[in-house]
C-alpha cells in the first residue's frame, strides 16, 4: 500500500494508542460466528418439520461454515504476513487461493506469492507460538500455556520438541481437511452467495430419473435434497443434487476443526500485541471429526451431479457428454497450450476444432477432457498456427509434456495436466521445417496474415529457399511476400486420406497432393495389425498400424473436371471405389481396396500469395485402410 490505512484516525484504548491492525485484531471474536453456526444447529433440530424452510436453516448452516473456513483463512494469511499488510488482507480476501493452493500441495508457492519469507511449517510454528515457547503447563481447561522464550529461539526440550511436531503435523492435517471441503463445494457456496441459486427438494416431492444400461430408472429419495445451480470453469451452468443432512453436517464437523485452531492462533496474536510473556495456546494430536461422506457418492448424468447413497449410485454409469470447439494450439516454452474462447465454428483466431467432453466429475465439478476426433484443415490455419502446430506436435512426441486448456475469455487455466499420449495422429509434412519457420518470421515482420500455402510451385519454392537463414525486418519481409505475389497462380487438389478408428478417433492422417501437370500422386502402403503394441510416440490406445511405403501412382481425373469430382466425392453414395475410377489408371485392388466412404469434406481456399486450392478431406474406417 502506498501508504498506511487509516493515516488520520487515532486507535485508543485503556491500555493506550493502538495500531489500526492491532486495534482490528483484538476486536475480532472467532467465537462469535462459531457460536452463530451452533445456534442455527439448534434452531434447525428444533424447528426440522422436512419443509422447504427447514431445508434453508440447513443451506444456511453450510453457508455460514463456508464463511467461517474464509474467515480462518485470512487471518492465517494476515498472521503469516507483515503487520502493515494486515489490514489490506482482510480487506482483499484470500479464501479460495489459500484453500486452492493446499489442495494442490502449494502451500509454500502460496506464502512466497504474499510476500512470506518463511515456509509452512515456519509459518505454523510462528503464528500458533510454538516457536516462541520453552515450556508448555497444561491448567485446568486442558489448555498449555507457554512462556516465551525468546524471538524464535530453537526448543531444546526433546518431548516439547516432540510434541510440538506432533501439533504441527496434525494443523496441517487439519487444515488439508478444511480446504478438501471448501474446494469440492465452492460451486454450491457459489451458487448460494450469489443469488441464492437453490431449490429446497423435501422428500417424497421429488424423483431422481437416470439413465442405465437397460434405460431410464427413477429413485425415490428418502431423505431432503438441495439443487444447486452452479457454473463451472467455463462458465457453463451444471446442477448439483445433495443430501442437505450430509452437507449440513459434514460443514458442522469442519467448523469444530476451525474453531479447535482459530481460539488459540487468535489468543497468541493477541498476546504479542499485549506484550505478554505468557500466553495460551494448545496441542493438537489427530484431526477427528472429518465429517466425510464415504457412504455416499457422486455420478454424473449430462449436465448434473448427484449425490446418492453409495449402494444405489453402484447401480448408474456416469454418463458423458461432449461438444465442439474451435480452439489454437501453440507451445509455450515446454507448456503445450490449447486456448479457446468456446465458439463452435472455426475462425482465423481458432482455427482447429476439437471435441470437450465432460466424462464424470472431479469432486462435484465437471471434469472437462480433450478429445481431438476431428481433423485439422490445414488450409485454414495461417503460417503462424502452422508454426506452432508443428512445435507443439514435435513437444509432444518427445516423451511427458505439460498440458493447459485455457479459457481466453476469462485468462483461466480449466484443465492442466501431465501426458505422455500425443493429442492427435501425426501430422502430415505440408512444408519443410526452414520453409515453415521463414513463412512464420514473415508473417511476424511483415504483421499480417500469411494462410498456409498447402501447396508451393517450383518458382515460390525457390523464392523462399534463397531467403532462408536471412535476417527479416518489415520492409524486407513485405519484398519477399510482393515477390511470391508477383507469380502466376495455379489450382490444385489436394486429398487428405484420414483413417478412423471405431470409436471415431482418427489415427492416420495422409496428405496427397496434385502435381503441377494435374496429376494426383498416391502413395501406396501395405501394413501389419499390432495389437499388443503400446510403446513408442506414435503408440495409439488399442490396435496399431505399421506402414511402409511400397509404391507411387500418378493418376490423372478421367472423364471429370476437378470441380465435378469435388461434388461426386460429396454424394452419400460414393464409395472410395467409385472414387478412385474416375481415375486413370485405377490403383489395383491388391494395393488400395477400401470398401466404404465414411464422408468427404471439401474446402477451397485461395490468397493473393498462393494458387487456389481445393481440399477434400476422405474419411476412412481404420478396416479399410491399407493392410497386407
Amino acid at each position: 500500500m502506498s501508504e498506511k490505512p487509516f493515516p488520520d484516525a487515532r486507535f485508543s484504548t485503556p491500555e493506550g494508542e493502538l495500531a489500526s491492525a492491532d486495534l482490528f485484531d483484538i476486536s475480532h471474536d472467532p467465537e462469535l460466528l462459531h457460536d452463530y453456526i451452533q445456534s442455527l444447529k439448534q434452531h434447525s433440530e428444533s424447528t426440522d418439520d422436512g419443509s422447504a424452510v427447514s431445508i434453508y436453516r440447513k443451506v444456511s448452516i453450510f453457508q455460514q461454515s463456508m464463511q467461517y473456513l474464509e474467515e480462518f483463512a485470512l487471518y492465517f494469511t494476515g498472521y503469516a504476513q507483515r503487520r502493515e499488510s494486515f489490514i489490506q488482507t482482510l480487506l482483499t480476501g484470500y479464501g479460495h487461493s489459500f484453500y486452492d493452493h493446499i489442495e494442490q500441495g502449494k502451500t509454500d508457492t502460496y506464502l512466497v506469492e504474499h510476500d512470506v519469507e518463511q515456509n509452512y511449517t515456519e509459518v505454523i510454528n510462528r503464528i500458533f507460538g510454538y516457536s516462541q515457547v520453552d515450556t508448555f503447563q497444561r491448567d485446568d481447561d486442558e489448555d498449555y500455556t507457554g512462556s516465551i522464550a525468546g524471538e524464535e529461539e530453537e526448543v531444546k526440550d526433546e518431548k516439547l520438541a516432540e510434541l510440538i511436531d506432533v501439533s504441527v503435523k496434525s494443523i496441517k492435517r487439519r487444515i488439508s481437511k478444511c480446504a478438501n471441503f471448501y474446494i469440492r463445494f465452492s460451486d454450491i457456496y457459489n451458487a448460494v452467495k450469489h443469488g441464492t441459486r437453490v431449490v429446497p427438494l423435501p422428500e417424497n416431492e421429488f424423483r431422481i430419473t437416470l439413465e442405465t444400461a437397460d434405460g431410464e430408472e427413477t429413485i425415490e429419495p428418502v431423505e431432503d435434497y438441495a439443487m444447486f445451480l452452479c457454473k463451472d470453469e467455463l462458465q457453463q451452468p451444471y446442477a448439483v443434487y445433495h443430501p442437505i443432512d450430509v452437507l449440513s453436517n459434514h460443514a458442522l464437523s469442519i467448523v469444530e476443526l476451525i474453531h479447535e485452531m482459530f481460539v488459540p492462533m487468535k489468543q497468541v496474536s493477541e498476546a504479542q500485541i499485549h506484550g505478554e510473556d505468557k500466553f495460551r495456546t494448545a496441542s493438537f494430536e489427530s484431526a477427528e471429526g472429518s465429517g466425510n461422506t464415504l457412504s455416499y457418492a457422486t455420478i454424473w448424468n449430462r449436465s448434473s451431479a448427484f449425490v446418492l447413497p453409495a449402494d444405489q449410485a453402484a447401480n448408474y454409469e456416469s454418463a458423458a457428454r461432449s461438444r465442439d470447439i474451435a480452439v489454437n494450439i501453440t507451445q509455450d516454452g515446454s507448456t503445450t497450450e490449447v486456448r479457446t474462447e468456446l465458439d463452435d465454428q472455426p475462425s482465423d483466431e481458432y482455427p482447429v476444432m476439437t471435441s470437450l467432453v465432460v466424462s464424470g466429475t472431479s469432486g462435484l465439478k465437471p471434469d472437462y477432457l480433450l478429445n481431438f476426433s476431428g481433423t485439422i484443415h490445414f488450409e485454414t490455419l495461417d503460417v503462424k498456427q502452422h508454426w506452432d502446430l508443428l512445435k507443439a506436435d514435435e513437444r509432444m512426441r518427445s516423451g511427458r509434456y505439460e498440458l493447459n486448456f485455457v479459457d481466453d475469455r476469462s485468462g483461466d487455466v480449466v484443465i492442466s495436466d501431465t501426458l505422455e499420449e500425443p493429442l492427435f495422429p501425426d501430422l502430415p509434412e505440408l512444408l519443410s521445417d526452414e520453409i515453415s519457420l521463414l513463412l512464420f518470421r514473415l508473417q511476424m515482420a511483415a504483421e499480417r496474415r500469411i494462410p498456409v500455402p498447402v501447396k508451393l510451385n517450383e518458382e515460390q519454392e525457390e523464392i523462399l529457399e534463397g531467403k532462408v537463414g536471412e535476417s527479416l525486418n518489415s520492409g524486407g519481409a513485405e519484398t519477399i511476400l510482393s515477390q511470391l505475389e508477383d507469380v502466376d497462380s495455379s489450382r490444385y487438389l489436394n486429398l487428405f486420406f484420414v483413417w478412423v478408428d471405431e470409436d471415431g478417433d482418427v489415427s492416420e492422417l495422409e496428405h496427397v497432393t496434385t502435381q503441377e501437370d494435374g496429376s494426383i500422386r498416391v502413395m501406396c502402403y501395405e501394413g501389419s495389425e499390432d495389437r499388443d503394441s503400446g510403446e513408442g510416440p506414435d503408440s495409439d490406445q488399442g490396435e496399431q498400424m505399421e506402414l511402409s511405403q511400397v509404391d507411387t501412382f500418378e493418376i490423372g481425373l478421367s472423364d471429370l473436371s476437378k470441380t465435378e469430382f469435388v461434388e461426386f466425392a460429396r454424394r452419400e453414395d460414393t464409395t472410395v471405389t467409385d472414387l478412385l475410377s474416375q481415375t486413370s489408371p485405377v490403383l489395383p485392388d491388391s494395393d488400395f481396396s477400401p470398401d466404404q466412404l465414411l464422408r468427404v469434406e471439401p474446402t477451397q481456399t485461395s490468397s493473393d500469395l498462393w494458387q487456389t486450392t481445393e481440399s477434400l478431406y476422405v474419411y476412412l474406417p481404420r478396416s479399410a485402410s491399407p493392410s497386407e
